[in-house]
């Protein structure tokens, strides 16, 4: 009987073990099949996200080298449960239970992203992949009207934005004219290359229709015409050249001397303090020629030295008596040219302009050309905000979420 008793002991635990063994193995093989059904769906769902990601704006893309889609996140959902049910139509141990979609953080209006782009755009530029933007208009069949006017201003992306340009210090501009104040290599510089590729200044010949003939310095200014941003961008240069040009007039004692020469006749009493209204004005006198000088096309110096100097002070004290003290520079109409073959040109300029400004203003000024000038030649229902870079998708499959995220 104690036998039979150890027997049927020895069963019993045997039959336990082997449940326990078939319950493992089961349990292991069910996790095995969910693991490998999500690796299959996590791969099939970056697939999906590639082929959304493949219906990038064309014109966006070939005029302004950003990849973007349109679509809101209901139809992004629909196009994956689309390509789901496709793809597990004839999988029986999938059981694909729908999905739901993130856009927000990939928006092309957010500062970061548009940023990532212009910087990746702006090094192809600075490799010479990248030379001038294709600005042919191919509207899609289903476009809608393109607005004309000022109604293409309306919706800004900087709307609200009111800071101006920054002045760069002379310690940013350099002590010598071999210094360029722009450090290349950095992401600004890179961003500023895309922003001067893409966009036209004043100077520029090219002939694309867009809104502003001067687009740079909209970025500069943020003004709503073209005469208020040329206006505001020259005063910049005016104050940014009679800076460094006092600098110059300052350590010259050949110059010193002269305008204490000239202060001692026009103000004996004040002398020391005629003296610095004598420097100021020539210096401006200087930076206005200057200013002549870049917008004909001709470079200037950053620092002078004799021979790029091109005003003389007689002339300025003549102005300077003539307005009572006031230097009358709006009269001067001819300039003078020094044949400067050093220094940088008007784009030069506006290139340090750009450097030194606040970035997320310049981004968002940016956005605004692209969403006027899209709005006017493709769309007129563009709106950058309504673009995305990239997608991040939850997957619903046998119970389980599988997350998969995919940018440009």
């Amino acid at each position: 009987m104690r036998k039979m008793n150890k027997r049927g002991s020895v069963t019993v635990l045997a039959a336990m073990l082997l449940v326990t063994m078939i319950t493992v193995i089961m349990t292991f093989v069910h996790a095995s099949k969910m693991l490998a059904v999500k690796g299959v769906a996590a791969e099939a769902g970056l697939l999906w996200c590639e082929s959304v990601l493949g219906e990038y704006d064309l014109n966006l893309r070939n005029r302004y080298g950003l990849f973007g889609f349109y679509g809101v996140e209901s139809d992004i959902s629909e196009k994956i449960d689309d390509y789901a049910q496709r793809s597990f139509a004839d999988k029986r141990y999938i059981r694909y239970e729908g999905s739901s979609c993130e856009l927000y953080e990939y928006s092309l209006a957010s500062v970061r992203n548009f940023r990532e782009q212009a910087v990746k755009t702006g090094k192809l530029v600075a490799a010479g992949v990248v030379k001038k933007p294709d600005c042919g208009i191919r509207a899609a069949v289903s476009a809608d009207t393109p607005v004309d006017g000022e109604s293409a201003l309306q919706e800004l992306p900087s709307a609200g934005m009111r800071e101006g340009m920054r002045m760069p210090s002379l310690k940013q501009l350099g002590r010598s004219e071999k210094e360029n104040p722009v450090k290349k290599g950095s992401d600004r510089y890179f961003e500023d290359r895309y922003i001067q590729t893409f966009f036209r200044d004043f100077l520029d010949e090219e002939t694309s229709p867009v809104y502003f003939r001067g687009e740079v310095e909209y970025v500069l200014a943020g003004k709503k015409s073209d005469k208020e941003n040329q206006r505001t961008v020259k005063r910049a240069l005016m104050t940014m050249r009679t800076a460094l040009n006092l600098a110059y007039i300052l350590k010259e004692p050949e110059m010193k001397a002269k305008t204490a020469a000239a202060a001692a006749l026009l103000a004996p009493e004040a002398q020391p303090a005629m003296q610095k209204a004598v420097e100021t004005a020539w210096a401006a006198a200087e930076a206005w020629n200057d200013c002549q000088l870049l917008q004909h096309g001709k470079k200037v110096p950053w620092m002078k030295d004799r021979k790029s100097w091109a005003t003389d002070l007689e002339s300025v004290i003549r102005s300077f008596s003539a307005e009572k003290g006031n230097s009358s520079l709006k009269k001067r109409t001819p300039y003078v040219d020094p044949g400067n073959v050093d220094g940088p040109d008007y784009g030069g300029y506006l290139a340090v302009l750009l450097y030194a400004m606040n970035r997320e203003v310049k981004i968002m000024r940016a956005m605004d050309l692209i969403q006027i000038n899209m709005r006017r030649c493709y769309y007129g229902s563009f709106r950058i905000r309504n673009y995305s870079c990239g997608l991040d998708a939850e997957l619903k499959i046998n119970g389980s979420r599988v997350h998969v995220r995919k940018m440009y």
